[in-house]
C-alpha cells in the first residue's frame, strides 16, 4: 500500500492539474482531497495529536515511470 499526503498552496484548478498524472493510477482505496482551510493544513497526514506507540517505515518516492502511471494488471 502507498499513501501520498499532498498539499498545494494555490489555486484549486491548478492544484488537480498537477494530480492529472496521479489520478491514472488504478486502485484507489481512498481519496479526501479537497480545499483545505489553513488552520487545518496539520490533518493532511492524519497524524495523532496524542503520543501513542507505533512503528512507521517511510522512502521518498523519486518518480514513476511511465507504465506505473498507466496502471497495469498486479497478481496480489
Amino acid at each position: 500500500m502507498v499513501t501520498l499526503d499532498l498539499a498545494y498552496l494555490g489555486e484549486s484548478a491548478q492544484g488537480e492539474d498537477l494530480l492529472v498524472r496521479i489520478d491514472k493510477i488504478e486502485g484507489a482505496i481512498s481519496d479526501s482531497r479537497g480545499v483545505v482551510p489553513i488552520a487545518d493544513l496539520g490533518g493532511i497526514a492524519a497524524e495523532p495529536t496524542d503520543p501513542a506507540p507505533s512503528i512507521t517505515r517511510a522512502e521518498l518516492l523519486t518518480g514513476l515511470d511511465a507504465v506505473q502511471m498507466v496502471g497495469r494488471d498486479h497478481e496480489w
